[in-house]
């Protein structure tokens, strides 16, 4: 059998921009999701919708201190009156475990950076 290489597979990443991503749980670590939430220009930090980066990360953090305090999938009220959710969420996934009928769980946030080439790279957050 002989293995033949294509062309390179690029991935659609954006240029000059951070992506902020939520990793999600299924069941009891089932299975795992993520799913990019945003883009940010890297020199306005600023979404389309104007939203800034420091708000979505903002926000990032007070979901992972309502993790800490309670199981997620019952605090949909506390999530939703969580500042700028509604700016970054548009929904939250259903547990693939359970055909959807509860949300997946929140199992961390993280940011990319994106060159003028698309390359991504790792970004850590401090303070």
């Amino acid at each position: 059998m002989e293995l033949v290489i294509g062309e390179a597979v690029a991935r659609k990443n954006p240029k000059n921009a951070f992506g902020v991503y939520m990793e999600y749980m299924h069941g009891d670590a089932d299975a795992y999701d993520e799913e990019r939430i945003a883009v940010f220009a890297a020199d306005t930090k600023t979404d389309k919708a104007g939203n800034s980066l420091d708000d979505c990360i903002g926000l990032m953090k007070r979901i992972e201190e309502l993790n800490n305090q309670c199981y997620l999938r019952d605090a949909e009220d506390k999530l939703l009156s969580l500042p700028h959710y509604e700016d970054f969420i548009e929904y939250w996934p259903g547990d693939k475990t359970c055909d959807g009928q509860y949300p997946a769980g929140f199992d961390g946030w993280y940011i990319r950076y994106y060159d003028e080439n698309g390359h991504e790279f790792e970004v850590n957050v401090r303070g």
